[in-house]
This record gives structure tokens, C-alpha cells and sequence, in this order.
């Protein structure tokens, strides 16, 4: 897991006292995590724009890293951790790719509905808003490109 993760769930441990003004209003750190889950959605529309989901963009020592447990190195080691780069025998590259969208999907939408309890008093979180739904939007635009493709 990463800081991004490990801080998101720190918060919603607490969600309850974070629903007190007095308690919120102290607490700096979420101006942090607003400004980190802002950097992995981007990092996850950077890897739709690149096509790193894609599994012919993984070279042999991603594939060797996956079979050993470890994620690829594109996209940052959590994202490809979760997306592993290796390939069943009897999966097409193509069929790959719809389930690796899908996943990038659910984790934006996991980041947005599990952030949106504690974070959406703050300045920026309006644009965090429209961001992610920019992403699911191109993400379900690329899913949908690549499902024609495939009929």
C-alpha cells in the first residue's frame, strides 16, 4: 500500500469525528490528501492517455516481476501492482485491456466516493470532483472504443 491509500483509510477510520466542524477545521492534513488523490487520478488518466493498461506495453522484466508478486513499472507501483501485468494462456490482449479499464474505473470511483465524506468542504475539491469524472468519463469512452473493437 501507499501513503495515498494508507492516509485515505486513516481518515475514514475517523469519519465520524471528522463530521464535527471543530475537528475538521483543525486537521491540515486533508488539504495533503485532497492534493495526493489528485496526483494518482492523474496518474491513472496519464496511463488511460498511454495505453500502459494495455498488456503489449509491458516488457519482459514487468512480466518477471508479476510472476514473482511484484507489479509492473509503469504508471507507479500501485496502480501496477494492482493491474498486473501478466497475461493468462487463454486471455486475449484485447479482453485484458476491458478488465484492466474496468479496474482503473472502480479505483477512481473508489477514490471519489471514499474521500468525497471528509473532503468536500475544501477549496479544491469541486475541481477533484470534476477531474474524476473527466477520467471515468474518458475511461468509459476508451472501454467502450475498445468493446466495438473487439465485436
Amino acid at each position: 500500500m501507499n501513503n495515498v491509500t494508507l492516509l485515505l483509510q486513516e481518515f475514514q477510520k475517523y469519519r465520524n469525528l471528522m463530521k464535527r466542524d471543530g475537528i475538521r477545521k483543525m486537521i491540515t492534513e486533508r488539504e495533503t490528501l485532497l492534493t495526493l488523490l489528485k496526483e494518482r487520478v492523474n496518474s491513472i488518466e496519464n496511463m488511460v492517455d498511454r495505453e500502459d493498461y494495455m498488456p503489449q506495453n509491458f516488457g519482459d522484466e514487468d512480466r518477471e516481476e508479476s510472476k514473482r508478486g511484484r507489479g509492473g513499472g509503469r504508471g507507479g507501483a500501485d496502480i501496477t501492482a494492482a493491474l498486473s501485468p501478466y497475461q493468462g494462456k487463454l486471455t486475449s490482449p484485447l479482453v485484458t485491456g476491458l478488465v484492466r479499464l474496468r479496474q482503473l474505473k472502480a479505483m477512481v470511483s473508489d477514490i471519489l466516493s471514499s474521500s468525497q465524506a471528509f473532503l468536500y468542504d475544501l477549496d479544491g475539491y469541486k475541481r477533484f470532483e470534476s477531474l474524476c469524472d473527466s477520467v471515468l468519463a474518458k475511461i468509459a469512452s476508451e472501454e467502450k472504443s475498445r468493446f466495438e473493437t473487439w465485436l
